[in-house]
């Protein structure tokens, strides 16, 4: 983190140059950023069968995916997330903010989800490094 230039702007900005979190216009809290969340959208989650009824709620906006809109979560979840193969994978529990609306994409996985299982992302080559019980798993994107 470091901070912004004059003693008058105290808050702090995480090293990409965006808060993650801020103000809210309205003055109804503050939004977050979505590098800082790991969303899933409704959708994906009624594709896999989920009871939305078990979503635990979630009033706090967040914004960046659509630019100058914020969005409030329906909800939020606990998810299993596994990388890997059957000789070679790492699971953790990630938390989601369920979004209400869609995009090309089933998922986001923020910052948290990278720090969880300590990934190291290439954003020329699109690979994901992570440790593993086995060795180090790489994940290739795919565009």
């Amino acid at each position: 983190m470091r901070p912004l230039g004059s003693p008058a702007q105290a808050k702090c900005l995480p090293a990409h140059g965006q808060p993650s979190e801020t103000p809210d216009p309205s003055g109804q809290g503050t939004h977050r950023w979505v590098s800082a969340l790991n969303i899933i959208f409704a959708k994906s989650l009624e594709d896999m069968g989920f009871d939305m009824t078990k979503l635990v709620p979630s009033d706090q906006a967040f914004y960046g995916i659509i630019p100058g809109a914020s969005s409030t979560p329906v909800g939020k979840v606990t998810l299993p997330v596994t990388f890997g193969t059957r000789d070679n994978y790492r699971t953790e529990s990630i938390i989601f903010e369920v979004a209400p609306f869609e995009t090309s994409y089933h998922n986001i996985l923020g910052r948290p989800t990278l720090a969880k299982f300590m990934a190291i992302p290439n954003n020329t080559y699109l690979p994901l490094k992570m440790p593993a019980p086995n060795g180090v798993l790489s994940i290739r994107g795919d565009i």
